[in-house]
């Protein structure tokens, strides 16, 4: 994951995976660096970029937990997801490598 500054278009969080890529802007301005609320802007599949409804709107954040360096993960697409998330060291390009735990669901929506 890594955090910058996007021209004239505020803070962006980029998390990458080795097939994934997830691109969201800043919706509520936290006082850490992943702390606060994002919506969702951009996925990646791959190489393929995922499209979501011009309607929806995907929120997700982050919260500290009682232990350092560990956030909890939380997203509300139709259901609630949420897990842990552990920064667990820094790879050359910049983003901080993660841990994810278990990650729990509501049922509330059929996909």
């Amino acid at each position: 994951m890594t955090k910058y500054q996007e021209e004239g278009k505020g803070k962006v969080l980029v998390m990458v995976g080795d097939d994934a890529e997830m691109k969201c802007k800043e919706f509520v301005p936290p006082p850490d660096t992943y702390l606060g609320t994002w919506k969702l802007t951009k996925a990646m599949n791959g190489t393929k970029e995922v499209t979501f409804p011009d309607d929806e709107t995907i929120m997700m954040g982050f919260r500290f937990t009682e232990e350092e360096g560990t956030y909890m993960f939380y997203a509300v697409v139709a259901n609630k997801l949420w897990t842990t998330v552990d920064i667990v060291g820094q790879a050359n390009d910049g983003y901080d490598e993660i841990e994810v735990g278990m990650v729990a669901s509501t049922r509330m929506a059929v996909p």
